[in-house]
Order: C-alpha cells, then structure tokens, then sequence
C-alpha cells in the first residue's frame, strides 16, 4: 500500500547527518521528495551518494536572506523538519557575543525564517495544509552548568512551537516539538566534554539506554502523518523519562 508521503515534499534542515540523516532516510523510504538542507557541502555529497534520489541545499542558515531564497526556490514543502541545531561549552560569566549569537541564530531565528518561508509558500502555490516538526531538547526544561545558552535557546524553542502552532493553524498547518534526551550525534564536537554532559544527563533517566537517532525520525514521522491530525502545538518529550526525575 502506498504510504500518505509518497510525492510529499519534505524539507529537513541539518539533514546530512545524525538525527536529520535518519529523517531524511525514512522519509525517502515512505516515498517522499526530500530535500536535505545544510551547509556541510561534503557530507550532503556523501549523503547524495547513498541516496541518489533526494535533493540536496547547501546554505548557511545564518544567512537570513540566502536561506530565504534557497528555500523559496524549493516550494512547496509540505512537511518541514527544523532539525539543525549547535552547542557550544560554556558558562555565563564568561560567554561572549559571537557563541550567543551562533546558538541563537541556528537553534532559533532561523527556525522563523524557514518556517514563514515554507508557510508562505504553502499559501502562495496553494498546495493545502502542511506540518512543522521543531527538533528542541531535554535542555529546553533542564538547566546544565556548561551549556546555558543551548538551554535557553531551545526553551525558546518551545514557546515558538505554540505560537506557530496558533498563528499557522489557520492556513492548515500544524506545528509540534519533540524534546529528545541527548544522543550521541556530534552536536558538541569535543568527545571528553560530549561525554561528560552524556553520562549526567543519561544518570537521571528512568530508561538506562541511550536514544537512537532512528526513534526520533519515527516520531517525526508520526507528526506528520494524519494519524497526528488533531495534535498541534504540542511538546512531546522522548527522553527516557528524564522529566519525571
């Protein structure tokens, strides 16, 4: 039986590795048009190799206006994943402007310009409703010494997800967050720090295992399917239990 996404276009922000690599392969393999969006121009070649039939966008997200142009020229999409995300090891006292502003500008702002971009092209070549799956973080609720900003930025995070949700639901788009537990994806690109963060966060989970980057493209899955068609707005955590604790 064909799958609802088979000819869907889906957009996945950071889709060259870790968590969007495994979004863009399962939507690929439920017969979806994917486009995998990242500046790593290496690693979307090597995806592409492995995947042939996606399409593949190299910008900068920091980059308002380019990110803007590269993804009208991709309307329309139907389901987005904002995915993309950066850390940084740090501590208030100490932070300066230019670790602030990367954290902001990738794991916030340039989830409003994606996804106004993307609405906005749903309305202009009415091409019917559409969903948004925002990627934030155990972090969003939980305070960790070390990485302050990250946690504030997907707090953030959560609250644009409502208010998208309320704003976009008009022109039939529903809009959810999923609230991981860390994984193992290279978000912090030093392994002893990494590691460190991993085995306190992993401490106060109910479930002791680590998450796979393929339980959270399922979820993902699930929001956008119409199996989710009257959840909008909505946080679900997939954290081994970690916000019970």
């Amino acid at each position: 039986m064909d799958s609802e996404f088979k000819g869907k276009r889906v957009l996945v922000t950071g889709g060259a590795r870790g968590v969007g690599e495994a979004i863009v392969r399962v939507f690929v393999d439920l017969g979806a048009t994917v486009f995998a969006l990242d500046r790593e121009v290496e690693l979307l070649s090597k995806l592409k190799e492995s995947l042939p039939q996606i399409q593949t966008v190299a910008v900068d997200l920091r980059d308002w206006d380019a990110t803007q142009k590269a993804v009208r020229e991709i309307a329309p999409i139907h389901h987005l994943v904002n995915n993309a995300g950066v850390a940084g090891v740090h501590t208030l006292l100490t932070v300066g402007k230019e670790l602030v502003d990367t954290i902001l500008d990738i794991n916030f702002k340039q989830v409003i310009n994606v996804s106004q971009t993307v609405v906005n092209g749903l309305i202009e070549t009415k091409a019917g409703g559409g969903t948004i799956v925002n990627i934030s973080s155990v972090l969003a609720l939980k305070p960790f010494q070390g990485s302050s900003m990250y946690c504030c930025s997907k707090a953030a995070l959560s609250m644009l997800t409502k208010c998208q949700a309320v704003e976009f639901g008009p022109h039939d788009v529903r809009v959810n967050s999923i609230r991981p537990t860390l994984m193992a994806t290279g978000l912090v690109k030093n392994p002893e720090i990494f590691q460190t963060l991993f085995d306190a966060v992993q401490k106060k989970q109910i479930i002791k295992k680590p998450l796979e980057t393929q339980e959270v493209a399922q979820l993902v899955v699930f929001l956008s399917s119409s199996q989710a068609g009257m959840i909008t707005g909505e946080e679900i955590a997939i954290d081994a239990g970690i916000h019970l604790t």
